[in-house]
């Protein structure tokens, strides 16, 4: 298993934690409703690396690229920012894989192959 599925996987299933979080949260009897935005699912996973993004950001790329953009990045709800990069990462196909090529220096798969079974 490539990297690139596990990451998709693990985007994958935190995306359904943190809907089932949201899910149990609006359903106790507390009586609001809403969901994780990502910026605060960020600062309970480890605050500290959001503010020091948010400090290289500002101090070294641009400053107006934290405050307008990723700011909204950081108010969007949580689960389907991250079901949506885990599909991203899931669904993507690898254009640079080569095919096997046998000893000969032809190019070997179930279609081309000789001794294929269809």
């Amino acid at each position: 298993m490539s990297v690139r599925r596990i990451v998709g996987f693990g985007l994958a299933t935190l995306s359904v934690a943190v809907l089932a979080f949201d899910l149990t949260n609006g359903l106790s009897g507390a009586g609001l409703f809403g969901f994780v935005s990502l910026g605060d699912l960020w600062a309970r996973i480890n605050g500290a690396s959001l503010n020091l993004v948010q400090a290289i950001v500002q101090r070294y790329l641009l400053p107006a690229l934290w405050d307008p953009m990723l700011v909204t990045v950081l108010l969007l709800p949580a689960w389907p920012v991250l079901g949506g990069a885990a599909a991203l990462f899931l669904l993507r196909r690898n254009k640079g894989r080569r095919e096997p090529i046998s000893a000969d220096g032809t190019v070997t798969n179930s279609t081309t192959h000789p001794n294929s079974l269809s």
